[in-house]
This record gives structure tokens, sequence and C-alpha cells, in this order.
């Protein structure tokens, strides 16, 4: 989400809207190189690599959603931004690389996604399937 490019590994984020009900990036903080975000580690700053990494997609959903309409009036691409906005659901890490993620990270992740104005939730990874249960609602 961070470049428009497929970054090698043929996926474009916003090209991806009209053929799935639901698209989730994985925007692990852990996968992001030193710099990214202004950050040596961004492992360690998962609040604003996480809202930093949505901002910027839904800047390329903005230009998509202007680009097939022709205009730029935001009462005209609002509509059509907003449904494709609630098509974002993002993964999380939940998992310790680059960072011990323990359940004050993780839920700094999910507060980032909240206030990006996400509404579909997010999904949580952990390759070994052992979840924070401190990061977690019941």
């Amino acid at each position: 989400m961070l470049k428009k490019d497929d970054l090698g590994i043929g996926q474009t984020f916003v090209e991806l809207y009209d053929y799935f009900d639901y698209v989730s990036p994985m925007i692990y903080p852990s996968h992001y190189l030193p710099g990214n975000f202004g950050f040596e580690n961004p492992a360690e700053h998962p609040y604003e690599v996480i809202l930093g990494t949505i901002e910027k997609g839904k800047i390329q959903l903005w230009e998509k959603s202007a680009a097939e309409i022709g205009t730029t009036t935001p009462a005209m691409v609002s509509p059509i931004f907003e449904k494709r906005l609630k098509k974002l659901r993002p993964w999380l890490q939940d998992f310790n690389i680059g960072a011990i993620y323990d359940g004050k990270m993780i839920r700094q992740e999910k507060q980032a996604v909240y206030d990006a104005g996400l509404t579909s939730g997010w999904l949580l990874w952990n390759p070994r399937n052992v979840y924070t249960e401190t990061a977690l609602d019941k």
C-alpha cells in the first residue's frame, strides 16, 4: 500500500477492489525496511506504521475513484471511495519479528485501524497460531 506498483509480486493494491468482497493487505510493521515512516526499526512503532500505511492506501483509493469518474469533486468521488474503503480489512502482526509483540503493541495496531476510519475490522496473523490473549477483547 506504500507504492503504486506491484513490488514485483503481482499484486497492485487498488486493482484488486473490483474482484473481491474484501481486500486484506498484510501490513505487518516487521516487514517494513529501516527508514520507512522515518523509523530505524518500523516494527517498534506499530501504531504509526499501520496508520501511515492505511492513510497512503486511502490516497490511492481516492485517486482510483476520482480517475474512474473523471473528476476530483469530493461530492462525486466520496460515495465510490467510501464503498471501496468498507472493503479494506488489513492483516495485523501478532508475532515477534523485529520487536517483541505484546498485548500493548497489538492493541496499538488495532487502534490505528480504527483511527484510520476503517469499519470492516482487521485480521491477526501468527504463524504458530498462538495469539496474544491480552490484545483481544472478550
